[in-house]
């Protein structure tokens, strides 16, 4: 059984290719139809100049949050790094009043030893207080030498005025966040040896 050509359908067009079926006149610049996805936009697809313009584009966007975190950690890293360097030099300035065998030169000692302890900060913003706390004794304070006895407490209070570095600037609420220095501060208390 043999079949003419012309009586066959056609299944492939020139070259071997299918041929082509839209709704539409075939040769027209209209979109293309389909019946399972409607008209197809004729959008170019994206080429790499134009990805490379998208990216630049969101990293100008993210740019800014980005550095206004890094701010934030930084400036917290740093206010973290003042309160252990205030406890730590309140802590030895606690340690050096305990072994001083003269009461009445606690607090010169304590405030030498405390601003030699705060590395890194300014010695003129510290404020060192040393207080005698009566535990044997019905009172006591630094100002002879029998005045405060063994088993006495001293209690050390350090303050620094912490200033932000990168304060934030709010402009539509017109609002300013960490703007005045923060007062950090630590007291540590010991016994009298």
């Amino acid at each position: 059984m043999t079949t003419s050509r012309a009586t066959r359908e056609p299944t492939a067009g020139l070259l071997g290719r299918p041929p082509r079926v839209a709704l539409g006149l075939s040769g027209s610049r209209r979109r293309p139809f389909s019946l399972r996805h409607g008209y197809r936009s004729m959008a170019r697809p994206a080429t790499p100049h134009r990805r490379r313009g998208q990216a630049l584009v969101e990293f100008v966007l993210v740019l800014p949050m980005l550095l206004l975190f890094l701010a934030g950690i930084f400036d917290f890293g740093m206010g973290l790094y003042t309160q252990m360097t205030i406890v730590n030099a309140a802590r030895e300035g606690a340690r050096i009043a305990t072994i001083d065998p003269d009461p009445s030169t606690i607090p010169q000692v304590v405030t030498a030893s405390v601003q030699g302890a705060a590395t890194g900060l300014s010695a003129g913003n510290l404020t060192v207080t040393a207080t005698c706390v009566p535990i044997v004794s019905t009172s006591c304070d630094f100002n002879s030498a029998t005045d405060s006895q063994q088993g006495d407490a001293v209690s050390i209070t350090v303050t620094y005025p912490y200033s932000w570095i990168m304060p934030i600037y709010i402009p539509f609420l017109n609002a300013r966040l960490f703007q005045g220095p923060l007062t950090l501060s630590s007291t540590v208390q010991m016994i009298l040896q």
